[in-house]
């Protein structure tokens, strides 16, 4: 499994200590994989443990009074990865200080930040060319969350 190690600005990114995950092969039908194969770490898998990794955050983990992240938000931001990994550029994974978990694509001057609430509903800020959009939405079925996948395949 990987470890994570947490930065208050820079979020959470994998460790130099990451192993592999998944042996080559598995995902082509009709192959075995070789048991002394390399085993190489997809970015959804990267993505994925980066989310189960804010479950060992506790109460005032920025050092504030910030929430642990709660289990609603990682069980929707697991669901969007499940979904949606293999075909997004990973973004930087976040926890948020009332107990959600952020999906952050992009950098200095054009970003897109998802995020996953406490309440199980999911917030989206789009902020390009110094425009900024913010959405608040009861879930990813929104039509409105169309407007954000050409985005993220830009900044990614």
């Amino acid at each position: 499994m990987s470890s994570y190690a947490v930065s208050p600005t820079m979020g959470w990114s994998p460790s130099a200590t990451m192993s592999p995950t998944r042996p080559v092969g598995l995902d082509r039908p009709g192959t075995e994989a070789d048991p002394g194969a390399l085993a190489v770490p997809t970015l959804a898998d990267t993505w994925f443990l980066a989310v189960q990794s804010l479950r060992s955050l506790g109460r005032g983990w920025n050092s504030y009074d910030a929430l642990p992240v709660s289990e609603v938000s990682i069980h929707r931001a697991t669901d969007f990865v499940l979904d949606w990994g293999v075909t997004l550029p990973a973004p930087t994974v976040v926890p948020t200080a009332p107990g959600g978990v952020e999906f952050v694509w992009g950098g200095d001057h054009d970003e897109v930040e998802l995020e996953f609430l406490p309440d199980g509903s999911v917030g989206i800020l789009i902020d390009v060319n110094g425009e900024i959009r913010e959405m608040d939405l009861q879930s990813l079925d929104d039509p409105r969350v169309a407007e954000i996948w050409p985005l993220v395949a830009n900044l990614g």
